[in-house]
C-alpha cells in the first residue's frame, strides 16, 4: 500500500529534491496566478476608490501582465535538498491504520459520532510518526506526455461537457455590467434588477476579480463576456487543473505522480452523486470561481505552502502571497480557505527538528492580505451568519454539508476510508504530513462540537459545506487506487492491474451518476454557450429585443438567464434569493407575478392580485408559456392594457407592450448619485 511497506530502514539513495524540478508547465501557470493577483489588487483598489472600469482598464490591465511577464522572465532559483531519504512502512503500522480506517468507515455509517474516535486515533500516529522523518524520494521529472495527455483530455471535455447552472446570472450580471456601464463605478451597484441607486447586497462579493476580468475582456475584445465566460477561460482554467494536481501529486507521491494525475482526471470525470462533489466544481462547472477555487487553488495553495516551507525564500514567499490573493478574486470563499491551506500545510514541510518558527511566522505574513479583508467584512457579516443559523444545531450542519458533498450512498464510507488511511499510502516526508495536517484540520473543524461556531464567524448555514475544501479528496482517493504500484515486491502486471481495479471499480461502477450523464444535468455540446434550451434562448431573444432600461416579466425558470447576456433588460425577478431589496410588499410582488406568469398552480387562481401587481409594475416584456393554464385570459388582458405578440420560441410567447407613458417606477427609486 505504501512506498515498500515492509522493509526495515536502510541507508536509502542519496539526497534529493522534494519535488520534481519547476518545468515549462509549472512556470506558465505561476506566471498566471501572480498576474492575476495584480489584476485582483489593482481590482480591489479601483472598488475601494469608486473608480470605473475605465479606470482599472487603464491601470489595471498593464499592471497585470508587467507583472505576469516579469515573473515568467526572471531566473528561478536552485532549490536546496533537505536530506536522506526516509524509510518505508512497517507492516504492524500498516495493518493498525487500515483496520482503524475500516472502523471508520463502518463507524460513520451507522454510529457517526464514534467515527470520530479511529479517525483521530490514526491521524494522530500519522501526526506523530511523519514529523520525526526527513524529505521524500527525489521528485520524478519528466512524463510530460502523461501532462500533455491529461491536458488534452481536460480541455477537451471541458469544450464538449455542457451543464448550466443558474449561478450564471449573478456572475454574468457582474461581468456584463462591466462591458455595458464601462462609466459606472466597478462592483459598486447592483447588476441585476435596473435599479437606479441600488447598491450591491453584500460587500464581500466585492471582492470578486474574475467576473471583472470577464467583463474586461468583453469591453477590450468586443466579443460579449458570455462566450469569455462559457468558451475561452474555461479552456485555459482545464489546462491550469491538470498542472495544479500534478504539482500537488508530485509532493505527495514523487515516484508515482503520473498514473495518479490519470487516476485523479478519471475521477474529477466519473463520480457524479452528490451536487456538491468535487466532479460537479470540476471540469463541468470550471467557467466559475468556485469550480476553479476547488480545481485549481485548493491544491495550488497546499503546493505553494510546501514549497515555501522547503525554500523559504523571497520568490516562494511572494507567490504563496500571490496565490492567496489570487484565489480570493476567484471566490470570497477564500478569505478563510486560503490561510487555513497555505499556512496549514507550511509545517509539514520540514520534520520537527528541522521546523523553524521565523519560516512559519513569514508564512502567516503572506496571508495578511486575506487576514486583513476578513477582519474588514466581519462586522458586518456576523450577525448575517447569525440570522442564517438560527435552529440550526451542530450535527444538522455536519449532516447537511456531507449530504451535499457526498451524498447518502458508498461516497460516505469511501472517503471517511481515504481520509484516515491517505497518508500512510505515500512516502514519509512533506507528502505524508501534509494528508495528516489537513485531514486534523478539517476534523476539528467538521464534528458536532466545533461546526456552528466556525461557521458563526466564517462560513454561515449556507456554505458551511465548503469547509470539505479544505481537503484535495479527489487526489488524496488517487493516490490511495494507486498504493499498488507502491509495493515493488509484487510483479508488475499484478501492480498494475489492482490499481487499474480500484480504479474502475470506484469510477465505473460504484457511481449510481455518471458526471457525464444526462441524469447529471450534462448534455454533449462542444463550443456551445453554457444554457439550457429553450430557457436561455428565450431569454437571448428578449435581451436583444429590448433595451437597458426595460423591465422584464418572465417565468421564474427564464429569469436567471436574462441577465447573463450583454445589454440585458432587467427581469422582476432574477431568482428568489436574489429579492433582497425594497419593501417587503414588492418583494411578494415580483415573486408572485413570476410564479403566476410560469403557470404555478398554488398562485394561479388569484387573478385579482396579478392584476393588481402588474399595474404596478407594468413590465415592458412579457414571457408566458403557450400553454399557461390562464393564457386566454392573459391574452385578453394584454390587448386591453396595449401589448402585441412578438414573437414565439418552443412553448414560450414573448409579448411586448406599445409606447406609453412612463411607468411610476421612476417615481419610486431615486437616481444614482
Amino acid at each position: 500500500m505504501a512506498e515498500n511497506p515492509g522493509v526495515a530502514p536502510g541507508p536509502g539513495p542519496p539526497a534529493g529534491l522534494t519535488s520534481a524540478p519547476l518545468d515549462f508547465g509549472d512556470r506558465a501557470l505561476e506566471s498566471v496566478i501572480v498576474a492575476f493577483a495584480a489584476w485582483t489588487i489593482a481590482c480591489h483598489a479601483t472598488v475601494a476608490a469608486g473608480k470605473s472600469a475605465q479606470v482599472l482598464g487603464a491601470i489595471g490591465t498593464p499592471l497585470a501582465l508587467a507583472v505576469g511577464l516579469a515573473w515568467a522572465l526572471t531566473t528561478v532559483p536552485t532549490e536546496n535538498p533537505l536530506g536522506p531519504n526516509p524509510p518505508g512502512n512497517r507492516i504492524r503500522t500498516l495493518t493498525l491504520i487500515i483496520f482503524l480506517a475500516l472502523a471508520t468507515a463502518f463507524l460513520v455509517v451507522f454510529r457517526p459520532l464514534w467515527a470520530l474516535l479511529p479517525a483521530g486515533l490514526a491521524l494522530s500516529a500519522g501526526l506523530i510518526t511523519s514529523f520525526r522523518s526527513g524529505s521524500a524520494p527525489p521528485g520524478r521529472s519528466g512524463a510530460s506526455f502523461v501532462t500533455i495527455l491529461c491536458i488534452v483530455g481536460a480541455v477537451g471535455a471541458t469544450a464538449v461537457l455542457n451543464r448550466p447552472d443558474a449561478d450564471d446570472a449573478f456572475y454574468l450580471g457582474i461581468a456584463n455590467s462591466v462591458a455595458d456601464r464601462p462609466t459606472d463605478p466597478v462592483l459598486m451597484y447592483d447588476s441585476l434588477h435596473g435599479l437606479p441607486g441600488l447598491k450591491i447586497h453584500q460587500k464581500y462579493q466585492r471582492l470578486r476579480s474574475f467576473e471583472v476580468l470577464e467583463g474586461m475582456a468583453g469591453l477590450l475584445s468586443g466579443i460579449a463576456p458570455i462566450t469569455w465566460a462559457h468558451l475561452i477561460f474555461p479552456l485555459f482554467a482545464a489546462a491550469g487543473l491538470v498542472l495544479a494536481q500534478r504539482r500537488l501529486l508530485r509532493h505527495l507521491v514523487p515516484n508515482r505522480w503520473p498514473w495518479a494525475l490519470g487516476a485523479t482526471l478519471v475521477l474529477l470525470l466519473m463520480i457524479g452523486d452528490a451536487h456538491g462533489w468535487y466532479g460537479n466544481l470540476g471540469l463541468v462547472r470550471i467557467h466559475q470561481g468556485k469550480g476553479i477555487l476547488v480545481s485549481v487553488f485548493v491544491p495550488l495553495l497546499i503546493s505553494a505552502g510546501l514549497e515555501f516551507g522547503e525554500q523559504p525564500g523571497g520568490r516562494r514567499w511572494i507567490f504563496l502571497a500571490a496565490v492567496q490573493i489570487a484565489a480570493i478574486g476567484i471566490n470570497p470563499t477564500a478569505i478563510w480557505l486560503a490561510p487555513l491551506l497555505a499556512v496549514g500545510s507550511l509545517p509539514a514541510a520540514r520534520s520537527i527538528d528541522e521546523l523553524s518558527p521565523i519560516t512559519i511566522l513569514k508564512g502567516l505574513g503572506s496571508s495578511l492580505y486575506p487576514l486583513a479583508g476578513g477582519l474588514m467584512l466581519i462586522s458586518g457579516l456576523l450577525p448575517k451568519l447569525g440570522r442564517s443559523l438560527e435552529g440550526i444545531t451542530g450535527t444538522q450542519l455536519i449532516l447537511q454539508a456531507s449530504t451535499l458533498v457526498l451524498g447518502n450512498g458508498w461516497l460516505v464510507p469511501l472517503m471517511s476510508f481515504v481520509l484516515v488511511l491517505a497518508w500512510i499510502t505515500v512516502p514519509a516526508g512533506p507528502g505524508r504530513r501534509v494528508l495528516v495536517l489537513l485531514p486534523l484540520l478539517f476534523l476539528i473543524l467538521f464534528n458536532p462540537f466545533t461546526a456552528r461556531g466556525f461557521a458563526e464567524i466564517a462560513t454561515g448555514a449556507r456554505t458551511y459545506w465548503r469547509v470539505f475544501w479544505l481537503i484535495p479528496a479527489p487526489a488524496m482517493l488517487a493516490v490511495v487506487l494507486s498504493s499498488p504500484l507502491a509495493v515493488r515486491r509484487w510483479p508488475r502486471a499484478m501492480r498494475v492491474g489492482l490499481s487499474l481495479g480500484a480504479l474502475a471499480l470506484v469510477g465505473l461502477f460504484l457511481p449510481k451518476i455518471q458526471i457525464t450523464s444526462a441524469a447529471n444535468h450534462v448534455r454533449w455540446a462542444p463550443f456551445e454557450l453554457r444554457i439550457p434550451h429553450p430557457e436561455g434562448d428565450v431569454a437571448r431573444a428578449i435581451s436583444q429585443a429590448a433595451s437597458l432600461s426595460d423591465h422584464v416579466l418572465v417565468p421564474y425558470e427564464i429569469g436567471p438567464w436574462i441577465t447573463v447576456w450583454p445589454h440585458h433588460p432587467s427581469p422582476l425577478m432574477v431568482r428568489p434569493d436574489y429579492l433582497n431589496f425594497g419593501s417587503a410588499e414588492e418583494r411578494q410582488r415580483r415573486s408572485f407575478l413570476s410564479f403566476w406568469i410560469a403557470g404555478t398552480p398554488s398562485v394561479l387562481p388569484d387573478r385579482k392580485q396579478f392584476l393588481r401587481a402588474f399595474t404596478i409594475e407594468r413590465p415592458e416584456w412579457v414571457c408566458i408559456p403557450e400553454k399557461h393554464p390562464a393564457h386566454s385570459w392573459w391574452a385578453r388582458l394584454a390587448g386591453t392594457e396595449g401589448y402585441r405578440l412578438f414573437t414565439k420560441i418552443s412553448k414560450y410567447e414573448i409579448w411586448h407592450s406599445f409606447p406609453q407613458e412612463e411607468s411610476p417606477r421612476a417615481e419610486k427609486t431615486p437616481e444614482r448619485p
